[in-house]
């Protein structure tokens, strides 16, 4: 997924997150990411995905890490926007 900057930080991403976790409707979701790339990773841990420690130098300025993320959802209506409140289990 890739926000265009002029868009990024109005919560877009965290929309699309929710909308798929939604229609797919997993309780286990696995994604990778590039570490070096700061605010994806904070995006994901914000969004309750947790490293799970496995990592993969691709060189020396690019390593991959994965995440993972266990779920229930409980669905909430707010106005015109969905959201989901998403309750962590281990």
């Amino acid at each position: 997924m890739f926000i265009v900057p002029e868009h990024q930080g109005k919560g877009y991403g965290q929309e699309v997150i929710i909308l798929v976790e939604d229609v797919v409707n997993a309780e286990y979701w696995e994604l990778k990411t590039i570490l070096q790339e700061e605010r994806n990773c904070h995006f994901y841990e914000k969004m309750g995905y947790r490293k799970t420690g496995l990592t993969q130098e691709v060189d020396d300025r690019m390593t991959i890490v994965s995440y993972e993320k266990k779920i229930g959802v409980l669905h909430v209506r707010y106005g015109n926007s969905r959201f989901a409140a998403q309750i962590l289990t281990k």
